[in-house]
């Protein structure tokens, strides 16, 4: 599945989550706490990495991009700045069906595909 086309987004979305693509991946996994949840990926140079805090106060690290829900979409996480182009309820069903069983699905720009973060492991959990 070829991932949907971006625009500017304003205001943008309130930050619920974290993705660290390339050499970011690497730092935001570091920056997860014990509740958070994440997933991994892979974008163009191999890595990616999500980080969902549920309790609020998203981790920030230089070269990571905020994700916000995508308001037509609930469960699609996108770059809080960036928005689809189209439908947004239509571009937000195709990324659920990329990932059915998913409680939440990131897409971005640079993201091979979908992350699935209802299948992400708690942050010390067991691997």
């Amino acid at each position: 599945m070829s991932g949907p086309a971006w625009v500017a987004r304003w205001p943008p979305l309130r930050p619920v989550a974290v993705l660290g693509l390339g050499p970011a991946a690497v730092a935001v996994e570091a920056a997860a706490g014990p509740g958070d949840a994440l997933d991994r990926g892979a974008d163009a140079a191999g890595q990616a990495v999500a980080v969902l805090r549920p309790a609020g106060g998203v981790p920030w690290v230089d070269g990571s991009v905020p994700l916000g829900v995508l308001p037509e979409a609930p469960g699609v996480l996108v770059p809080t700045a960036r928005r689809p182009v189209g439908p947004a309820a239509w571009v937000g069903a195709a990324l659920r069906a990329a990932a059915p069983a998913a409680a939440v699905v990131v897409c971005a720009e640079g993201l091979a595909g979908v992350l699935a973060l209802g299948a992400a492991r708690p942050r010390g959990g067991a691997a």
